[in-house]
């Protein structure tokens, strides 16, 4: 996961100083200035349960949970990750410079509850699967029309983000049930 930006001047990875204790660990998102090798830590571990409105509860990880993590699209502002929060995956937005994070929630997520696993990133976009508890799963794809925004707001604004969703499983489908 570890991952170079483009300009090769910043390695972005995912570590802890700390010992793990339990089967998924607290961690930081670091970053080392190349080649001059500061580290520098983005975000730090979270140290209390987070609140249910909180955007941002950490980073916690298992099962390969940061694979698809990276920078989004040629910029080396804007990095990708998800993470658990109360038990369900959520997808991040992180600014780099600011340290700022956004979480990416779709409109009929009202009540924020659903599960967001992040299948994979490829330049501008970001293909996820949507699933709440009460219903199958959604495949969606999210296209961010501009990279190159000044502000995580700017990026995050409905008008530069392009919701598809690809694929809806019907209870009893094939696509559902193997």
């Amino acid at each position: 996961m570890p991952q170079f930006s483009q300009g090769y001047d910043r390695l972005v990875y995912i570590g802890s100083d700390k010992e793990f204790i339990s089967h998924t660990g607290a961690y930081q998102l670091r970053s080392i200035n190349w080649p001059s090798q500061d580290v520098t830590t983005i975000l730090d571990v979270v140290p209390d349960q987070p609140d249910d409105s909180a955007d941002f509860g950490g980073l916690y990880g298992f099962h390969n949970i940061f694979e698809h993590s990276g920078f989004l699209h040629n910029s080396s502002k804007y990095f990708v990750l998800s993470s658990e929060f109360k038990g369900r995956e959520r997808i991040y937005l992180v600014d780099l410079h600011t340290k700022e994070v956004r979480t990416i929630i779709l409109p009929c997520d009202v009540g924020r509850t659903g599960h967001y696993t992040l299948m994979d990133r490829d330049a501008n976009l970001l293909v996820f699967r949507y699933a709440q508890v009460d219903a199958v799963p959604h495949i969606y794809c999210v296209r961010f029309v501009g990279t190159e925004v000044d502000t995580i707001e700017g990026l995050m604004e409905p008008r530069n983000m392009d919701i598809l969703l690809i694929e809806k499983a019907e209870l009893g489908s094939s696509e559902f049930c193997s």
